[in-house]
């Protein structure tokens, strides 16, 4: 892993509390033999300068894409570029640059924790098409961190 300088993480970081989305995506619809969603973890950059689109694919990882006419709005007179944050930058940057970030703390923390779970070397049996059947514990962990981080987004602030 490469190792990063101060600066770069403290940058980072601003970018990800200025700019960034971070979230955990849910998706897949309840199997009655499984009995859970499929989660994944995002933080997301969108900015019409490409040239911090660039300086974050060179100087932290990830991936960079631009987005289509279908994808941009019709006021939007610039083009529009998306970063998107790969499984390394996640286990590894993140956690670095952590202290440096100021508006989106608990966000990460909860992005971390969630990545965390994604255990690689766990091969748990099979369940119906090869779906791996993972245990119930891990799935109310992952369920809570999933609803932890929509409150933390929630814009309408009654309870």
């Amino acid at each position: 892993m490469k190792e990063y300088t101060i600066a770069e993480l403290a940058y980072f970081a601003g970018i990800i509390d200025g700019e960034g989305s971070v979230t955990i995506g849910k998706s897949g619809k309840r199997r009655s033999a499984q009995g859970f969603h499929y989660y994944r973890t995002i933080i997301e950059i969108n900015n019409t300068d490409k040239r911090m689109i660039d300086w974050l694919t060179n100087h932290i990882g990830g991936r960079q894409l631009e987005f289509t006419p279908a994808q941009t709005s019709r006021n939007s007179r610039l083009q529009c570029y998306r970063w998107v944050a790969n499984r390394d930058v996640i286990e590894y940057v993140l956690p670095l640059a952590l202290p440096y970030i100021v508006a989106k703390v608990e966000q990460c923390e909860l992005v971390i924790k969630m990545r965390q779970t994604f255990n690689y070397n766990y091969h748990p049996k099979k369940g119906q098409q090869g779906i791996p059947v993972l245990d119930e514990e891990l799935m109310k962990l992952r369920d809570k961190l999933y609803e932890d981080l929509k409150l933390l987004h929630c814009r309408n602030y009654l309870k």
